[in-house]
């Protein structure tokens, strides 16, 4: 069973945080998978075929000639669409970007407008760069089982997860539990315009492989109301500033920063180790 790091930092009880919940929201309004295909160039195409593209089938290939670490995906980080993902958030490729705008923009409106009512109506901190998940067939596990916890994740910490594929189901999916501790595993059945909120910080969640035909493309984005955020947080091993300015943007000015979307806010992260501004993100699952 997976250690709960930091199990005795419960900062969510009694806000009802903690607990599993689904909703639904309007794909009109927030255009995700148009979005991802663009960054993906993969335009008009079914995310869940991108396994047939060459591309994936060439890293599939190559992927089933070596040995990989136990509990580790094939060559996640060689994985084509993530390297695309990879490069379009590198600060070099963003500046002129014209994606970079749309999807920030999206990011800040999605997370003003439909997940702060969710989460008492705050100010929200979350994640400056959500992360990407592209999943494909595979007889391989794509990560392990895990808290966000014990990659030092700030412990009030909520994860919004949600597919941007046509659905996700079963082996193709995420596997949580509903409660800390509760240990009731279930797969996140889920079709694109609806997201989970569950609570990664202290809930044990891991994938199984993908025994399905479909590629799984969902996003995990990460949030914090301000009442339950730590502006000192660290961690003696941490590689991330899980402050604002790393890790974190917010919905509203704090800072000096106005509630403008990320791409005219100004960073002040610090330096990660290597010399690289804020860009040492876990890419755990």
């Amino acid at each position: 069973m997976t250690a709960r790091e930091g199990g005795g930092r419960r900062p969510l009880i009694g806000t009802g945080l903690e607990e599993e919940a689904t909703f639904e929201y309007d794909v009109r309004e927030y255009p995700w998978r148009e979005v991802i295909q663009s960054i993906l160039e993969v335009e008009g195409m079914p995310l869940e075929e991108l396994h047939k593209t060459e591309e994936a089938k060439l890293h599939l290939l190559e992927a089933g000639d070596k040995e990989f670490q136990q509990g580790w995906g094939p060559g996640r980080r060689a994985n084509p669409f993530l390297r695309k993902w990879k490069t379009f958030w590198s600060r070099d490729s963003t500046v002129q970007d014209p994606r970079t705008k749309r999807f920030n923009d999206l990011l800040h409106r999605f997370v003003r407008d439909f997940i702060s009512p969710r989460m008492g109506n705050e100010t929200i901190i979350y994640q400056r760069e959500p992360t990407l998940r592209v999943v494909f067939p595979s007889p391989f596990v794509p990560g392990k089982r895990h808290t966000d916890s014990e990659y030092h994740h700030q412990p009030a910490e909520v994860n919004w997860w949600f597919p941007v594929s046509c659905r996700v189901w079963g082996t193709n999916s995420l596997w949580v539990e509903s409660e800390p501790g509760k240990e009731d595993f279930h797969s996140l059945d889920l079709k694109y315009g609806e997201v989970c909120r569950f609570y990664g910080n202290q809930c044990v969640h891991y994938c199984e492989p993908n025994s399905t035909e479909y590629t799984r493309v969902s996003i995990d984005l990460r949030a914090i109301p301000l009442s339950k955020f730590d502006p000192l947080y660290s961690h003696r091993s941490d590689r991330v500033s899980f402050r604002l300015g790393g890790y974190y943007l917010s919905t509203h000015g704090i800072g000096g920063e106005s509630s403008r979307p990320p791409h005219q806010q100004r960073s002040t992260a610090p330096e990660a180790p290597g010399g690289i501004i804020g860009s040492s993100f876990p890419t755990h699952y």
